[in-house]
Order: C-alpha cells, then sequence, then structure tokens
C-alpha cells in the first residue's frame, strides 16, 4: 500500500483516511476490495495537490465533485487505486471546468 494513504498514525481519522474510509480498519489496511477512483483538484495541472484527495468513489460508480466557485475555473483529476492500495500514475483522466456567476458548471468549457 502507498505511504500517502497509511493513515495509522491518525487511526483513519485523517482527511484522506476518513473519504477513504480507513477509520474501519483503525487505519492499519485498505478496505476496498475492489478498488476505489480518487477526484484530486487545481488551477492548473502543475498546482494539483495530490496529497490532498477531493473526491472518492467505488471503482465502477460515477465520481462527483463538489460544486465550484462562482466564475472559477479548476481542473479535475481522476485517478484509480486498486485493490492493494496502488494509485495510477497518469493525467490521462483530466477535464478542466469552469462555473459561472452562480456556482453553475458551464457546458464545453476548457
Amino acid at each position: 500500500m502507498e505511504a500517502k494513504f497509511f493513515d495509522s498514525l491518525y487511526g483513519g481519522d485523517s482527511a484522506n483516511g476518513v473519504k477513504l474510509c480507513m477509520g474501519l480498519s483503525d487505519g492499519d489496511f485498505w478496505a476496498r476490495p475492489a478498488g476505489v477512483q480518487l477526484l484530486y483538484k487545481g488551477q492548473d495541472s502543475i498546482d494539483i495537490d495530490f496529497g490532498r484527495i477531493a473526491g472518492v468513489s467505488n471503482i465502477n460508480n460515477n465520481i462527483e465533485a463538489a460544486s465550484g466557485q462562482p466564475l472559477s475555473r479548476w481542473l479535475y483529476v481522476a485517478r484509480r487505486v486498486n485493490c492493494c492500495g496502488m494509485e495510477e500514475q497518469t493525467l490521462l483522466a483530466a477535464v478542466r471546468v469552469a462555473f459561472d456567476g452562480s456556482g453553475n458548471l458551464i457546458g464545453g468549457a476548457l
């Protein structure tokens, strides 16, 4: 399991540990047998913090981002994590989104 998901120091109760349900095992092991997909966000590809998870979904479910701030643009990157806690290291599943003055998603934003 990758060290970035190992939350035994906090008993699985760190921000990432809670999102990954690691508190169920007191942070000692990966509790998702089928894997998971993670969502990260940033203003640009160089400033995405891959240590901070923005969203989590089971591997076969849709993953949703939180609503955006009005008049903001974000780059979202989705990465899959296998049943052993190993995360893929890619930027292939990335999308740039923009939000209007009401915080609603603007279609076709690049």
